[in-house]
């Protein structure tokens, strides 16, 4: 049975709900990648951890390793992205960037450069500085990050092809 302590920072990217009080939460971190973590009684009235675990939201987390499982054991806010949780339309631009990191990155895959992309592009759009144009660029630049393409500037024909495929998605159905 092996146990270990990591401390991360990183974004919930989305959170399940499962039966009883816990959740399991979608976590990109810088050093782990993408992880899924169980947070065990978190959704007890008595828990101080589940005001931070919100889509989104920019934490400081401790987590233990236990029989290839990971398990929430801390949690502390590093930012919440208030302003741009105020405003409908970047709540759907929020959405669409960490549906694209979660579902085009594969688990347990260290990605340094798509993290920065995502911290970046949040700060953006926290500052109100992203049209739906310039997050159609950025979504191709992230699928040329992770090399679905060899080129960062691809049609949008190309680009739904490749969320078609990958994510089951098309680019109609992301861009409202």
């Amino acid at each position: 049975m092996m146990k270990r302590y990591l401390k991360l920072k990183g974004f919930v990217l989305k959170k399940r709900i499962l039966l009883g009080k816990d959740l399991l939460i979608t976590f990109f971190s810088y050093e782990e990648g993408k992880i899924k973590i169980l947070a065990k009684g978190i959704r007890k009235i008595t828990s101080k951890r589940i005001s931070y675990i919100q889509t989104g939201n920019y934490l400081n987390i401790g987590i233990y390793l236990l029989n290839k499982r990971y398990f929430l054991r801390d949690a502390s806010l590093i930012s919440a992205f208030s302003s741009l949780k105020l405003d409908l339309e970047r709540v759907g631009k929020m959405y669409i960037l960490l549906s694209m990191v979660d579902g085009l990155l594969p688990e347990g895959q260290r990605e340094e450069l798509v993290f920065d992309w995502l911290k970046r592009n949040l700060s953006l759009l926290a500052r109100d500085r992203m049209s739906y144009k310039c997050l159609l660029n950025e979504i191709k630049k992230l699928v040329f990050i992770l090399g679905f393409s060899k080129e960062e500037k691809i049609s949008n024909t190309e680009l739904d092809a490749i969320l078609s495929s990958y994510m089951h998605l098309k680019l109609s159905d992301l861009m409202i």
